[in-house]
């Protein structure tokens, strides 16, 4: 929904675009280009009405044809190192995935200098490691244009994300899944956009007044524990 690939003139009688985007997945499933999971999912027939999934992957067929039609136009380089940093320039979607140091150096350094800010960004640690990721205030001026910004298992400095996230104004998802976010900051109210919200952190967070008593004109789905 985020990326923009679910039409809202697709939109049925009550429906919002998250009933749109599982009648996409149904569809997608009954092509067997995806695979799908959900409650239940494996005691239910698909039918004409659109199931409630949880999650979906790609088929491995359909992961390596990707792999390789992206590759082949130059849009998915095989790896990113020092060598290569220079030359991701009109990525979209970038995932940093590691350790801190990692975060630091293609994310805060000067090496990596993206021509195109990114429309998409996932930040997270490997395995069942934690991601120290620190104060990223000067740093989102490179990112502006995000509509997907996905923090996940990450440490934030004072456990709290800076006001400048409100600067990021085209936000559609927004997700510190596993994060140590103690508190919200108001400037998150001003996110116009903004759709789903995923709050799914590690200790309990304190939400702006603004947030819990006039909401997020466009939020359609929010995440808690």
């Amino acid at each position: 929904m985020a990326e923009g690939l679910i039409a809202i003139e697709e939109k049925g009688n009550n429906e919002i675009l998250r009933d749109v985007a599982q009648r996409y997945l149904n569809e997608l499933a009954l092509r067997c280009m995806v695979q799908v999971r959900g409650d239940d999912i494996s005691r239910r027939k698909f039918s004409t009405v659109y199931n409630k999934f949880t999650s979906c992957r790609l088929h491995d067929f359909m992961w390596n044809l990707c792999l390789s039609k992206g590759k082949g136009e130059g849009k998915i380089p095989s790896s990113i190192n020092s060598t290569t940093a220079n030359n991701i320039n009109n990525i979209r979607r970038l995932a940093i995935l590691g350790n801190s140091k990692v975060f630091e150096k293609y994310f805060q350094s000067h090496d990596l200098k993206l021509k195109t800010p990114p429309r998409s960004l996932l930040i997270s640690p490997r395995d069942d490691g934690r991601m120290c990721i620190g104060r990223i205030t000067n740093d989102f001026k490179k990112i502006k244009f995000l509509k997907t910004l996905k923090l996940e298992k990450c440490e934030f400095e004072g456990s709290k994300l800076p006001s400048e996230v409100g600067k990021l104004i085209h936000l559609r998802y927004l997700s510190f899944f596993e994060s140590n976010v103690d508190e919200l900051p108001f400037s998150v109210c001003y996110l116009p956009y903004l759709l789903t919200l995923d709050l799914r952190v590690r200790r309990r967070t304190t939400l702006p007044n603004a947030l819990i008593l006039d909401g997020l004109k466009e939020l359609e789905s929010c995440k808690v524990v």
